[in-house]
C-alpha cells in the first residue's frame, strides 16, 4: 500500500519500520503506567520490556526460518540477507521468545510473574495492533482472493518486490483484520485491567482472545508453505490452540476451585471451551455477583477466646490527608548568592590572605596583585596632579599681572583654560585608580607622608559569605577579567534541586513547605519550592524543582543527597490503617485481618497507597465498615500458615 514513508536521495525509511518503533513506544507507555497503578518496580517493568521487545526480534526471526525451513535449508545465505534481516518475522515466534525473556528476568529481579504478565498484556494488545498497520502499509501477510466488497488491492511495484504481495488482485484485509481485533482486545484487557481481578487473569485472557482471532485470521490469510502433518490447520494455528488451551486452563482452574463466580465467568469460560462456535448450549442460571468480587472465597481464621486479649483490632478510618510528594535532590550553591572573585589587573600574586572555608565581609581583601598595570595608572594620575598645580601657580600670577594691566584678558582666559584641562585630566587618571580598588583618600595620604604608593592592588570581596573555593596560589600570574580567584557563597542557605513525577506536578506549588533528610545527619531541615521547571524530561518523565533550604552551621554540602518530602496544600480524602495492620504474603502481596465476626477473621488482598504519621493509605479492597487487626497481625499470619 504505502511501504515507503519518504526517501532522500539513496536512504528510503520503510513505513513498517515507523509504526514498529511506535508501537513499541506506545506499548511501553501503557505499560508503565499500569505499572505504576499496580505499584510494581517501575524501572524493572521498563527494563523487562526493552528485553523482551529484543528477545522478540529474535525470536520472529527464528521462528520465520523454522516454518519455510525447506526453502532456507535450500538457500543458508537468505537467513543473514538484508531482505530477512528487514522483514517482521512470525508474531508468534517473538510472543515465545519474549515469553522466555521475561521469565528469566522476572526470576532474576524477584517480580511476580502473573501480576507482571497482567500488566504487559494490554501493552503487547495495542503495540501488536499497531505494528499489524505497517504490514498493511508494507504489504506482507496478505490474504487470500475473495470478491467481498472490503476486498483490498495493492498497486505498489515496490511492495511486490520487497514482500512479494501479487499486484492488481482483491485480496481479504488480514492485517486490518488482526489490527482492528487488537484494537479490541486492548480496550477489553484496559478496562478489565483496571477492575479488581486475580493474578494472571489478564494475560489468560490475552492468550484466550489473540488467539482466537488469530486461528481464525488463519483460514482467510495466504500461506506458501505446507501445513504440518498435512492437515487443514498451519503452524500459526497449531499454536493458536496450544495457547488457547493455556489460556483456558487458568480459568478452568479458577472454576473448579470457586464455590460461587459471575455469570459472566460461565458464559466466558464456555465460549473459549467451545472455541466461539454456537454449539447450542443452555446457559445456566447463576447469581448476578459483582465481576469485581473476588475469585476466591475467603477463609475464616478462627482465634481462641484467650488468644484475643493479645490482639489489637482498629476500625478503617476514613480522614483528610494533605498530599505529600516524596523526591531525592542534590544540594547545591545558592546561585543567586555565589560569585566568583576576579582580578581587575595583570600581575604575580604577592600575598594570599584567605583560604577555603574563611568567612568574609563585602569589602574585605582576598589577595594582593602586584601589577604594572597599577604602577603605570599611579604615574599617570601624579603627573596630571604635578600639572595641575603648575597649571594653578600660572594661574595665579596671570590673575596678578591682569589686575595691574600687564596682559591682556585673552591670555589670562588662556591659562584658566590649561588649568581646567589639567584638573580634568586628574579626574580621569583618578577614577581609573578607583577601577583599581585604590581610593582618593589613600593616594593623598601617602603625597603628604612623602611615600610611594604601593603598586599591589588588593582583590577584594564582592559579597559577603564563605570561600567555598580557591582557585589560585601564591606567585601564580592572573589574568585581567580572565582568571578566577575564588568562588564565594552564602551557605546559610543552600538550592535543593530535585524532580518530581509528571503525575504529581497538579500537587506542587511554588511556596509550598519541604522538609529534607539525610541518613547522616540527625536533623531535618526546612525549605520552600521556589521553582518548578517548564517541561518534563522525555527520558525520566519527571520535572526539575528548586528548593531554597535553611542550612543552619552549614551542615549541607554541594552534591550532598537529600530525601526531600513535600507537604501540598492540596487535601484529600482516603482510607486509612495502622501501618502494623499491612501484611505481605509469600507472593509480597499485600493483605491485612479483617474481622468478619467475633473471633474470626479472614485474609483481605488490598492496595496500599502513601504512608504518614504511622498509618498507610488503602486504594481499595476495604471499606469503612471493616475492622482490621493491626498489634498481633503477624502472629494470625504465623498461626495461618499452619492451617
Amino acid at each position: 500500500m504505502f511501504p515507503q514513508l519518504f526517501h532522500i536521495g539513496a536512504y528510503s525509511q520503510a513505513t513498517y519500520g515507523v509504526l514498529v518503533a511506535l508501537a513499541f513506544l506506545a506499548a511501553l507507555a501503557v505499560i508503565g503506567r499500569l505499572a505504576r497503578g499496580a505499584g510494581l518496580n517501575y524501572d524493572a517493568v521498563l527494563n523487562l520490556a526493552i528485553y523482551c521487545a529484543l528477545a522478540a526480534i529474535v525470536g520472529a526471526k527464528i521462528m520465520m526460518v523454522l516454518i519455510d525451513i525447506p526453502f532456507y535449508a535450500r538457500n543458508p545465505g537468505e537467513i543473514f540477507s538484508l531482505s530477512s534481516l528487514q522483514a517482521g518475522g512470525v508474531f508468534y515466534g517473538g510472543l515465545i521468545g519474549a515469553l522466555i525473556a521475561a521469565a528469566l528476568y522476572m526470576r532474576r529481579k524477584h517480580l511476580p510473574p502473573f501480576r507482571t504478565a497482567d500488566v504487559f498484556a494490554p501493552g503487547i494488545a495495542l503495540g501488536h495492533g499497531i505494528g499489524r498497520l505497517g504490514c498493511f502499509a508494507a504489504g506482507c501477510c496478505w490474504g487470500v482472493p475473495t470478491r467481498l466488497p472490503w476486498a483490498v488491492t495493492f498497486t505498489n511495484p515496490l511492495a511486490k518486490s520487497l514482500v512479494g504481495v501479487p499486484l492488481g488482485i482483491a485480496l481479504h484485509p488480514t492485517q486490518l483484520y488482526e489490527s482492528a481485533a487488537e484494537f479490541l482486545i486492548f480496550g477489553i484487557l484496559y478496562w478489565r485491567i483496571r477492575k479488581p481481578h486475580a493474578p494472571g487473569a489478564i494475560i489468560s485472557l490475552y492468550l484466550i482472545l489473540y488467539s482466537t482471532v488469530r486461528f481464525l485470521v488463519e483460514f482467510v490469510r495466504y500461506h506458501d508453505q505446507p501445513n504440518p502433518f498435512g492437515g487443514p490447520l498451519n503452524t500459526s494455528q497449531w499454536i493458536s490452540l496450544v495457547l488457547l488451551a493455556l489460556g483456558a486452563a487458568y480459568w478452568v482452574r479458577v472454576w473448579k476451585r470457586q464455590p460461587v463466580v459471575s455469570t459472566a465467568a460461565i458464559v466466558l469460560s464456555l465460549i473459549l471451551i467451545g472455541g466461539l462456535s454456537a454449539c447450542g448450549v443452555s446457559k445456566k442460571d447463576e447469581s448476578k455477583a459483582s465481576v469485581e468480587a473476588p475469585l476466591t472465597q475467603p477463609a475464616l481464621f478462627t482465634v481462641p477466646p484467650e488468644q484475643i486479649a493479645h490482639l489489637r483490632i482498629a476500625a478503617v478510618q476514613r480522614t483528610a490527608w494533605t498530599i505529600a510528594v516524596h523526591t531525592t535532590g542534590t544540594v547545591d550553591w545558592d546561585a543567586d548568592h555565589t560569585t566568583q572573585a576576579i582580578t581587575q589587573v595583570n600581575g604575580p600574586i604577592t600575598r594570599i590572605l584567605v583560604d577555603t572555608g574563611s568567612r568574609v565581609a563585602a569589602g574585605d581583601p582576598l589577595l594582593y596583585v602586584a601589577s604594572p598595570d597599577v604602577a603605570g595608572a599611579i604615574s599617570i594620575y601624579k603627573k596630571a596632579r604635578n600639572r595641575e598645580d603648575l597649571a594653578r601657580r600660572i594661574m595665579q600670577r596671570s590673575k596678578e599681572l591682569l589686575d595691574r594691566g600687564a596682559i591682556a584678558v585673552k591670555d589670562f582666559e588662556g591659562t584658566q583654560a590649561d588649568f581646567n584641562d589639567a584638573a580634568t585630566d586628574v579626574q580621569n587618571s583618578l577614577q581609573a585608580l578607583k577601577i583599581y580598588g585604590i581610593a582618593e583618600q589613600e593616594i593623598d595620604q601617602a603625597q603628604r607622608q612623602s611615600v610611594p604608593i604601593s603598586p599591589e592592588l588588593a582583590v577584594r570581596a564582592p559579597l559577603a559569605g564563605e570561600v567555598v573555593q580557591k582557585l589560585v596560589s601564591p606567585g601564580q600570574f592572573i589574568q585581567s577579567g580572565t582568571t578566577v580567584c575564588f568562588v564565594l557563597s552564602d551557605v546559610s542557605k543552600v538550592w535543593v534541586q530535585g524532580h518530581i513525577f509528571d503525575h504529581d506536578l497538579p500537587a506542587v506549588h511554588v511556596g509550598d513547605a519541604v522538609e529534607e533528610t539525610n541518613p547522616a545527619l540527625a536533623r531535618t531541615f526546612r525549605g520552600v519550592v521556589s521553582y518548578i521547571g517548564a517541561m518534563v524530561d522525555p527520558a525520566t518523565r519527571t520535572t526539575p524543582v528548586r528548593i531554597i533550604t535553611e542550612n543552619p552551621q552549614g551542615l549541607l554540602k554541594k552534591d550532598m543527597f537529600v530525601d526531600a518530602v513535600i507537604r501540598t496544600t492540596i487535601r484529600k480524602n482516603i482510607l486509612a490503617v495502622p501501618v502494623a495492620a499491612l501484611l505481605h504474603d509469600s507472593q509480597n502481596e499485600p493483605f491485612v485481618y479483617v474481622e468478619q465476626e467475633p473471633g474470626k477473621f479472614a485474609q483481605r488482598s488490598v492496595k496500599p497507597g502513601a504512608q504518614q504519621n504511622g498509618s498507610i493509605e488503602i486504594v481499595s479492597g476495604i471499606g469503612t465498615r471493616d475492622r482490621v487487626v493491626s498489634d498481633g497481625s503477624i502472629f494470625l499470619q504465623f498461626a495461618n500458615s499452619f492451617q
